[in-house]
């Protein structure tokens, strides 16, 4: 783990005091725990809205997305093995 410090209002350092004694665990967990809520929240609110901006991108193609999939698995298919049957003699 990495150390940081931060700053927090009376009443943050009070309430994370209280909440610490009632559960008995370090402010600092309370902290971590509190970041990690933070984090999960704001991460798939981003991942809302990169969806949210790509809604719809699809409907220019002129395949489907099983199509379009169908066609990459064959590409790969041939490039991996083209080569294989090159080096066989």
């Amino acid at each position: 783990m990495i150390r940081s410090q931060i700053y927090l209002t009376e009443e943050q350092k009070r309430a994370l005091a209280t909440a610490s004694k009632a559960r008995g665990v370090p402010v600092a967990e309370l902290v971590r725990e509190a970041v990690d809520d933070w984090l999960e929240v704001h991460q798939r609110e981003h991942r809302l809205a990169v969806l949210q901006r790509t809604f719809g991108a699809w409907e220019e193609r002129d395949e489907s997305p099983d199509e379009y999939v169908d066609r990459l698995r064959e590409q790969w298919s041939q490039r991996c093995i083209e080569p294989v049957h090159e080096a066989i003699p």
